[in-house]
């Protein structure tokens, strides 16, 4: 429990019901620790459930006071209708033992992890009464980040809201760098067509792009492949031979790899390569291109296609008379995959 609320808590228990009506007094505003909150209806008698509008905002509160500072909910206090959300009015609870017993049992389910640490407590007039406020405590998290499960967002306290962390942010503040992310990304210059001599023919770049948010470096990879058959030519021109170091193996497979000086920002591109296809049936063998890229601090993404012979002359049939880029979706189509 941060310093911050450990006094408003224990004049609440001192004080009880007394210590709120000073709060509305004296016009208190939300603040970064505290946070007012009307429920959805005055009557929990015969709920089992926390009303939808009820999960929701204690959903917010444990992730994010959770992931910030810690802080409390006061519930039954009207803060609304204004730009700066002081506290106007009791609206007490009927049956606020049956609402914080519900509160206490939906703390487990609401976020990923579970905060193991809230707890609520009642305030009444007297034990007699079954009407009153209810106050939840969230500490500071020992297992943060905390994910809301409804939504899907991390919250953070921010002045007197919970607003959504930005995933960069949320890397920051529990101490992980943003990483990068470098994938292919596959420019078509010109879709297959059949040229003067018979033969399939296009184009495809190579090119690295970074969807993270760190910086790219180090990035490494191959591209390796195989024509169809002896009438079949593939061909690799290397692009950027100032930012790339390339070699050669048997075949047609280039390996390469980002020089030392050379960093790859967020979204930014680097075409390293382009191959160029001339495929002339008859095809006797399987169209094999295999694409591997990768780099410090990321996974290592493969793009792995294999066209049988059958394949290529349905394909070559269709680009005789229409050679669209379609023909390019049956050729190159396919998800690559992480390795």
């Amino acid at each position: 429990m941060t310093d911050n609320i450990k006094p408003i808590i224990e004049d609440i228990k001192a004080r009880g019901l007394a210590a709120i009506e000073d709060v509305v007094a004296r016009k208190e505003s939300e603040m970064f620790f505290i946070d007012f909150k009307l429920t959805q209806r005055d009557d929990y008698s015969r709920q089992r459930t926390l009303f939808e509008s009820d999960k929701k905002n204690l959903a917010k509160a444990i992730s994010g006071f959770g992931n910030s500072e810690g802080g409390l909910i006061i519930w039954g206090v009207d803060a609304s209708g204004s730009s700066d959300d002081y506290a106007k009015s009791i609206k007490l609870i009927k049956n606020i033992d049956n609402f914080k017993s519900l509160l206490e049992s939906f703390v487990s389910l609401l976020t990923v992890p579970a905060h193991k640490n809230v707890e609520s407590f009642v305030v009444k007039k007297s034990n007699k009464d079954t009407n009153g406020i209810a106050v939840t405590v969230i500490p500071k998290g020992n297992e943060r980040p905390y994910q809301c499960i409804g939504d899907y967002k991390y919250y953070m306290r921010a002045g007197d809201s919970f607003v959504p962390v930005p995933h960069g942010v949320l890397q920051g503040m529990f101490g992980q760098t943003p990483q990068p992310n470098v994938f292919w990304m596959f420019n078509i210059s010109k879709i297959p067509k059949i040229d003067e001599s018979k033969a399939m023919t296009w184009q495809a770049g190579l090119m690295a792009v970074n969807g993270g948010l760190g910086i790219g470096e180090d990035i490494y990879g191959f591209a390796r492949v195989w024509t169809p058959g002896d009438n079949s030519e593939i061909g690799i021109e290397l692009i950027d031979q100032v930012n790339y170091d390339f070699f050669k193996a048997y075949g047609i497979e280039f390996s390469f790899m980002s020089k030392k000086d050379f960093r790859l920002g967020c979204e930014q591109r680097s075409q390293m390569m382009v191959l160029n296809f001339w495929l002339r049936p008859p095809f006797t063998k399987e169209l094999y291109i295999d694409l591997l890229i990768g780099g410090r601090n990321q996974q290592i993404y493969r793009r792995l296609i294999k066209r049988k012979p059958k394949e290529l002359t349905s394909i070559y049939k269709k680009c005789l008379t229409d050679p669209s880029s379609e023909r390019i979706e049956e050729i190159w189509g396919g998800e690559g995959k992480i390795v």
